[in-house]
């Protein structure tokens, strides 16, 4: 039996931030081990003043100062993703070229110093109403899938790239059109790509790839109860992990989920949060020490960060 030990919660900052709603907060680990975080802050969702914040963790194991990574004035951003490519690491993110996500459009910068120094912003894929959420995936034969959705068509898709990120054609419309977004995907031992998606029908959608991301079969509702709101499904060293609100109301409950038999079946194995407010969209990565660390909004105030031990 997995054994799901919480070593540490405490929030990215404790501090006011200006502008102060915070939300969709991503983690990666850095070459030396250290991690890094990264979440928009607005007056509110798609507010002309929202900026990302960024924050690493110190030695002593806490977090640093947030500062401003991405500031772009009289322009919303929003959804930031953090991915290192074994090179460099890369901020994807979308920027409000109108009033709401379906003005949207995604756009990168880099970093090869871990964060000290960031190249130039560019645009990665001018389709408005392109949104991401959560991180890409690299597949065994190389290939990198970025997860996106269509927020017009409400629509989940994925950006495909061969060359390590330097080109990108799309795929993934799996005829659910209006009912899923915000894709999560991990490879499964047999090649396939599975994908868990986001929905408006109050279950997580289910759709598989068996060409590494160039055509999915038909997206279809699972036993996993998503009350409309952001998950994340990772490969652990003991089996998949998703990170998921498995409420029918509210986004006040959540909770990780277990699968041995590459998501066949499902078991509960944390509850991280259950009272009333809003914990919500939730990233999730495994250290190379072993160690799952999550991240997640709380009340829209903050940011929290759970450590966690895998044992059995």
């Amino acid at each position: 039996m997995l054994t799901f030990t919480i070593k540490k919660l405490q929030p990215v900052f404790t501090e006011t931030l200006t502008p102060p709603a915070c939300h969709s907060a991503s983690i990666a680990e850095l070459p030396d081990g250290s991690l890094a975080c990264v979440w928009y802050s607005g007056s509110f969702e798609g507010s002309k003043d929202t900026v990302l914040y960024w924050s690493k963790s110190g030695s002593e194991g806490g977090w640093e100062k947030p500062r401003v990574v991405v500031e772009l004035p009289g322009l919303s951003t929003g959804n930031p993703v953090l991915w290192h490519d074994g090179e460099k690491l890369n901020l994807y993110f979308v920027i409000l070229y109108g009033d709401w996500w379906s003005e949207a459009k995604v756009s990168y910068t880099s970093s090869m110093d871990n964060g000290a120094t960031w190249s130039p912003k560019k645009l990665l894929w001018d389709e408005a109403g392109t949104m991401l959420r959560t991180p890409p995936l690299r597949l065994t034969t190389g290939e990198i899938l970025l997860p996106i959705y269509d927020e017009r068509a409400w629509c989940s898709l994925i950006l495909r790239s061969e060359d390590n990120g330097q080109t990108w054609r799309k795929y993934g419309d799996a005829t659910a059109r209006g009912i899923t977004i915000q894709p999560s995907l991990v490879e499964l031992e047999d090649g396939r790509v599975l994908a868990y998606s986001r929905s408006s029908k109050g279950f997580i959608y289910v759709s598989w790839s068996y060409n590494k991301g160039l055509s999915w079969t038909a997206s279809q509702p699972l036993p996993l109860v998503n009350n409309n709101t952001g998950i994340d499904l990772i490969r652990s060293d003991e089996g998949l992990l998703l990170v998921h609100n498995d409420t029918a109301t509210g986004r006040h409950r959540l909770v990780v989920s277990h699968s041995t038999d590459e998501g066949n079946h499902w078991k509960l194995t944390a509850v991280l949060e259950d009272s009333e407010g809003e914990f919500s969209y939730p990233t999730m990565i495994q250290a190379q020490s072993g160690k799952i660390h999550i991240v997640y909004t709380n009340q829209r105030q903050t940011i929290n960060h759970i450590e966690v031990v895998l044992s059995r």
